[in-house]
């Protein structure tokens, strides 16, 4: 049974202008939070692709990108539940197409491969020779059947998690490029290979090989425009895209992957939830990601692309683990 969820930040009140958090220098800490608030929904103006903002007013790739957020599923897709694992629910973006039963396809081959058996075997074609056939036809059967999965546009997946710590704090420790790979299992490295201005940059992200039986998955990398804000409400938003950068080539023996817009969106309690000695905030991690090559293409056609980013979507439960060991 599908379920839906939202993901929009709730309510609560202004958050204060400074935070000390050692994930970030102060000054930078400073810099981060005490930018003003943007209103994305005004005009867009120009920008020339090499990346340097048209003026010099509010940021014009965040006013850029904040009106590419209206496509991004990120903020406006309706979800269901795909996989449960470790406790953390997985959900994904339910399309307006109506996917395959998968129960169907199986089904089909099934027959295509007892037909094809018994037709060999009485045939006297002999029992390998049956087999083999039933092999072919059942993996022809498949391919066959899962074309129209396979021309869907990837799935966007996403988590939540209660992480202790204000919205501020936890977004400066998200900021932090070199906290990466402590917090997110999946990640060799990352680093910031463009400052753009006070509210963009460029990244790079390096992730590990994927083991999905009976194979070991080459490893992705991504370069990335990374663009953040505050809400009028308290919460954070961090947005990443992919991007071209003359400083962020692809690398040999790496697959550069896609990321069609995701990102973080960190939101404080609402008004009406009663405050305790916690101070705990709502994260929500949102993966649009294309793995590319041979192996994202058959993951989409078998329906398990949420096996291949699990890793990425349960990197809440480090950050949650992070933040809470602060604490000791």
């Amino acid at each position: 049974m599908a379920h839906s969820a939202s993901s929009s930040p709730r309510g609560a009140p202004a958050l204060k202008a400074s935070v000390s958090v050692g994930a970030l220098p102060s000054n930078m800490a400073q810099t981060l939070l005490s930018k003003p608030l943007l209103h994305p929904r005004t005009s867009v103006p120009s920008l020339n692709y090499s990346g340097q903002p048209a003026s010099s007013d509010v940021p014009s790739t965040v006013k850029l990108l904040s009106e590419l957020e209206r496509s991004w599923a990120m903020f406006a897709a309706s979800w269901k539940v795909v996989d449960l694992f470790a406790g953390m629910q997985i959900w994904q973006e339910q399309s307006d197409t109506p996917s395959d039963p998968l129960n169907n396809v199986v089904l089909s081959t099934a027959s295509a491969g007892l037909v094809t058996f018994l037709a060999g075997h009485i045939g006297g074609g002999g029992f390998v020779i049956s087999v083999l056939l039933t092999l072919l036809v059942g993996i022809a059967t498949m391919w066959t059947l899962s074309n129209a999965r396979a021309k869907r546009a990837v799935p966007c997946f996403k988590t939540l998690q209660v992480v202790d710590g204000s919205p501020s704090e936890i977004f400066l420790y998200l900021m932090g490029i070199k906290n990466y790979p402590v917090w997110d299992a999946s990640v060799e490295r990352a680093e910031v290979v463009h400052t753009i201005d006070d509210h963009s940059d460029i990244i790079h992200i390096v992730y590990k090989p994927v083991w999905m039986w009976p194979i070991w998955l080459a490893p992705r990398d991504l370069c990335l425009l990374r663009y953040w804000r505050r809400a009028e409400d308290g919460s954070y938003v961090i947005c990443m895209q992919s991007a071209l950068h003359p400083e962020c080539p692809p690398m040999h023996g790496l697959v550069r992957a896609t990321c069609k817009g995701g990102g973080f969106i960190i939101s404080p309690r609402a008004l009406s939830v009663t405050q305790g000695d916690e101070l705990t905030s709502m994260v929500t991690n949102v993966v649009h990601l294309d793995p590319q090559g041979w192996e994202g293409k058959l993951l989409q056609r078998l329906n398990i692309m949420h096996l291949y980013v699990r890793p990425q979507v349960l990197s809440l439960t480090g950050l949650r683990d992070v933040m809470e060991a602060r604490k000791y």
